[in-house]
């Protein structure tokens, strides 16, 4: 009876790493497919719209460095740089910020997508929440559970486009087997108008 106990145990242990490497699969896939069309794209972008993203990321470091006393310097240091280099990749995430947005709501209207209830349930179900659509937009609000649930639908199209491509792209998006990537967004020349909100 004790061996039925530890053979079930050791299977839902192989179950839940199996389901583990299948999302870390997935996710890969997707920062891939994302990657790849950010590469191959051209943004003109708002300085406006980075400014704002790069505050946002600011807010949580600046509110650390002020709760324990320490200098942007020291924090910069913490993290093994100096504060002009802390804030230059503090910008750079921000710029990838805009040209993910931008490249997400280009290619949402390009191939006039829309929201289903679905697409909902999607982004419910790959969160691991138990909740209705409704639950979820009173809890996170209407526009940001529409952002998430058209990013989460951009980036299935975009992972299916490039399964069906059969391209090979790497963490760097680059292609490095099989046919180029046909997704029609690749050649999207973002505008900063949207990036601006």
């Amino acid at each position: 009876n004790a061996q039925k106990t530890v053979d079930e145990y050791k299977a839902e242990v192989r179950k839940k790493l199996e389901d583990q490497k299948k999302k870390s699969a997935k996710q890969q896939d997707e920062y891939n497919a994302l990657t790849a069309v950010i590469k191959d794209s051209t943004y003109k972008l708002n300085d406006k719209a980075i400014d704002y993203e790069y505050d946002i990321s600011m807010e949580p470091i600046n509110s650390m460095i002020s709760q324990y006393g320490m200098t942007m310097a020291q924090y910069a240091q913490a993290y093994g740089t100096d504060e002009e280099g802390l804030k230059k990749q503090i910008r750079e995430q921000a710029e990838n910020v805009v040209k993910q947005e931008v490249t997400l709501n280009t290619i949402y209207k390009k191939e006039k997508m829309s929201l289903k209830d679905e697409d909902y349930q999607k982004v419910i179900e790959a969160s691991g929440l138990t909740i209705s659509k409704d639950e979820l937009i009173k809890q996170y609000g209407k526009d940001k559970v529409e952002e998430a649930v058209k990013s989460y639908k951009v980036v299935s199209f975009l992972v299916e486009k490039a399964k069906r491509s059969a391209a090979t792209v790497n963490v760097n998006g680059e292609t490095i087997s099989g046919a180029e990537s046909s997704t029609s967004a690749e050649s999207t020349t973002a505008q900063s108008s949207e990036a601006a909100k």
